[in-house]
């Protein structure tokens, strides 16, 4: 935006129609991108903050009507983005900024476009710190970004949108566990796209949760780590978390069982849920409930086995051996190996050469039909 034309941009804008001032964000957009606040002043003619208000409440108005928002979010990402720009942030979000972005991604008018720039804007937002953190689940942001994960399964959408869950995980006490049981609730979702992104965020979390903790804790010598993180506010996995990535298994959907996997590992981690774990593994490799029996198809029997015997090896030796025996492990294994499917049969096999209850190396590679 040229300087010789600055003075008069907001003469300009309050005396244009909507399509005229398209025109002037996307030319303010392309011209004031790399500069700094002090640099965007002097280019708006020292009108920056009065600029900024006006794209804030034309956006309101805007997306209210159904109409395309990129050009104002972009123009507003532009602000709060600038180096040494912290006012622009704290004057947006004095302004109602915050609700307005959860109003564009929740409207059906806007475009995916619009929803995809919002989401981008706000977690710009919630990067900025605690306070901005709280600010948007204040806001009904769970609620919001729940809702939009829920209905839509557009992949950089639900991407973007996990993403930011999982940060207002983190460093958010007030609000950190009620973001964790939102990640955790997404899990249901009938829609594969917001499993495997939910169940990606929930599993980062928690192994990041489980690594703070074990650097918090002495070492061989006694001695406890020099720097210890802060504490945590991410609720530590539960049943819950278990149940909810089992039932993941069950999905034909190759990503999402992917991803219930590793989720699995990763509560794993947590001492205490290990034999709980291991036990609803072995009740779906032996297909325990009766009530259950016609809705557990082969193949997730098959990476049930797979990840009992994986876990299990992954054990100290006493252990190993004391769970085995508790939970009956290799006799339900041999059981699977009765079954007609032949990828449970391998799949039993394979465990059982885990275990080093069969001679020969294990075959390379996850189960499969």
């Amino acid at each position: 935006m040229p300087s010789s034309s600055s003075s008069a941009v907001l003469r300009t804008w309050d005396s244009s129609s909507r399509g005229k001032r398209d025109h002037i964000l996307s030319e303010f957009i392309q011209t004031c991108s790399s500069l700094n606040a002090a640099q965007m002043e002097e280019a708006l003619d020292h009108s920056a903050s009065l600029f900024l208000a006006r794209i804030s409440s034309s956006l309101r108005m805007t997306y209210g009507l159904g109409k395309p928002v990129v050009l104002h979010i972009r123009a507003i990402h532009v602000f709060l983005s600038a180096e040494s720009g912290q006012r622009f942030l704290t004057e947006f979000v004095e302004v109602g900024g915050v609700p307005a972005l959860l109003g564009v991604f929740l409207t059906r008018k806007p475009s995916v476009t619009d929803k995809l720039a919002a989401i981008k804007l706000l977690s710009l937002i919630a990067r900025a710190g605690r306070h901005y953190k709280e600010v948007i689940c204040e806001s009904n942001g769970l609620e919001s970004l729940h809702e939009l994960m829920t209905s839509m399964a557009y992949e950089d959408l639900v991407r973007d949108s996990s993403e930011l869950l999982a940060s207002l995980c983190r460093s958010n006490p007030r609000y950190a566990a009620q973001a964790h049981l939102t990640l955790l609730s997404l899990l249901a979702s009938d829609l594969p796209t917001t499993q495997r992104y939910a169940a990606a965020s929930l599993r980062s979390l928690l192994s990041q949760h489980a690594a703070a903790a074990a650097v918090a804790l002495p070492d061989a010598a006694g001695c406890a780590s020099p720097s210890p993180p802060q504490p945590s506010t991410v609720l530590e996995p539960g049943d819950a978390h278990i149940d909810a990535a089992i039932r993941l298994l069950n999905t034909a959907n190759l990503q999402v069982q992917y991803e219930a996997e590793q989720l699995l590992n990763a509560i794993f981690a947590w001492p205490m849920l290990q034999l709980t774990l291991l036990s609803k593994l072995v009740e779906v490799v032996a297909d325990l409930s009766e009530k259950e029996m016609a809705q557990v198809p082969p193949r997730t029997r098959s990476i049930a086995a797979h990840l009992l015997a994986q876990l299990l090896t992954a054990l100290p030796t006493e252990a190993r051996s004391s769970y085995s025996e508790l939970l009956d492990v290799v006799p339900w294994l041999c059981f699977l190996l009765l079954s007609e499917k032949i990828e449970c049969q391998r799949s039993a096999i394979q465990a059982l050469q885990l275990l080093g209850c069969c001679s020969g190396s294990p075959p390379g590679g996850n189960p499969g039909p």
